[in-house]
């Protein structure tokens, strides 16, 4: 039961960071020009990848994939610590 009040919390916050970040988009023209520039690199990156031996496209896929891995946790671990954040912040200004 924990578990599935884990798993439903999760999914919601989720959500919120989607239409949050989905919001940052639309309003703020740099940072989709910045994320059109990460997938083109991208691009030119997988371009590159294939004329590298196979070790060297499965260590570089790898570390591709364990930064992406790792920036996320670090998103969602911020993200949550904000909500605490301001949890303490509104006991403090005894709002709640």
């Amino acid at each position: 039961m924990v578990r599935d009040f884990d798993n439903s919390l999760r999914e919601h916050f989720g959500n919120l960071m989607n239409e949050a970040l989905q919001e940052l988009r639309f309003n703020n023209c740099a940072f989709a020009e910045l994320e059109e520039c990460n997938a083109r690199l991208y691009r030119k990156v997988e371009k590159i990848m294939e004329g590298l031996p196979d070790e060297g496209k499965k260590t570089m896929k790898e570390f591709i994939d364990t930064s992406g891995m790792v920036a996320e946790q670090e998103a969602d671990y911020m993200y949550y610590q904000g909500m605490k954040h301001c949890i303490r912040f509104l006991k403090f200004l005894q709002v709640i």
